[in-house]
């Protein structure tokens, strides 16, 4: 049988300095390449001893739990024992899914395998093979880790809101838009974007159905057939520029909104509710765009109050 040591060893160091840096990557620890690189180099000498040296006693599951810790160690550095330990944790979690789809891939090329006395298994497979499917699956699975990772991110930016008007309370799931620049036309009023089918239980079945009988381009040209005097007194209209260009958003000053934040509650009067007649996200994770200068309120500014 030959042991070809080079390939051993570029394959061990190219699927360790990625599982290195995606373990850095998942862990939230900075990390240097220089570094994951060195600690992969080393690895794939560790893993190519088990093929050409052969001594049982350095190929335990302890002494290979033991250099594995060492390699992490060496790969970021000194850091808190919590962050230690959880880059421990992805660092194997990360191993085994790409090492047993990386198997799974050389079963399905047609990759044959042997059983040698002691019950071991032996796989017979090219090096092409080996290769383009450690590549293959790295590529996988790193589009998968980002997907996550920015669905993970974007659930971080939802806030639950209460939205008060007329005696009656309505709760969404609002995006908090950084990029959101919404202001009213006068008194600069920060303006959050809700679905329209998101607060038709807020408004009075004369607004409701004034919406729903004029088309939304006429919302703010037709407001003289709304028989809701009262609604139509906290109407404002809302300048914004899309993609098509300038426009104006109809909008209604609420009685009041609480937002529920890790710390407390944010609750405040000043704030205008811009009516969309479309779905804001596909997914329906959510149903309103939150603006961030209603955050900012729980800081101390006039109009709001945030209570622990």
């Amino acid at each position: 049988m030959y042991i070809y040591a080079d390939i051993i060893l570029a394959v061990n160091v190219v699927m360790n300095s990625f599982i290195l840096i995606l373990t850095g990557w998942s862990a939230g620890i900075d990390y240097k390449v220089w570094r994951a690189i060195t600690a992969a180099f080393l690895g794939g000498v560790y893993s190519l001893g088990e093929v050409t040296v052969g001594i049982a006693l350095l190929y335990t599951p302890m002494a290979k739990a033991l250099v594995s810790v060492i390699i992490i160690y060496i790969a970021f550095g000194k850091h808190s024992w919590r962050s230690f330990i959880v880059s421990i944790v992805w660092f194997y979690i990360i191993a085994f899914l790409i090492g047993g789809a990386v198997f799974g891939w050389l079963f399905f090329v047609g990759a044959s395998y042997t059983t040698v006395p002691g019950n071991e298994v032996w796989i017979t497979a090219s090096w092409q093979h080996i290769v383009m499917g450690t590549l293959l699956v790295m590529l996988l699975f790193l589009v998968a880790l980002r997907r996550v990772k920015a669905d993970t991110f974007r659930r971080q930016l939802i806030y639950q809101v209460i939205v008060y008007y007329g005696g009656r309370q309505e709760r969404l799931m609002a995006l908090l838009d950084t990029g959101n620049r919404l202001f009213t036309a006068t008194g600069q009023t920060p303006v959050v974007v809700v679905e329209h089918k998101a607060i038709e239980t807020l408004l009075s079945e004369a607004a409701k159905s004034y919406l729903k009988e004029h088309l939304p381009a006429m919302w703010l040209v037709d407001m003289g057939q709304c028989h809701d005097q009262a609604w139509l007194d906290r109407v404002q209209c809302i300048p914004f520029r899309g993609v098509g260009g300038s426009s104006m958003l109809l909008g209604f000053r609420p009685d009041r909104m609480v937002v529920v934040t890790k710390k407390g509650r944010i609750e405040t009067d000043s704030v205008v509710i811009g009516v969309y007649s479309g779905s804001i996200d596909a997914a329906g994770a959510y149903n309103a765009l939150l603006h961030p200068g209603i955050l900012q309120f729980g800081s101390g500014k006039e109009g709001a109050n945030i209570c622990a």
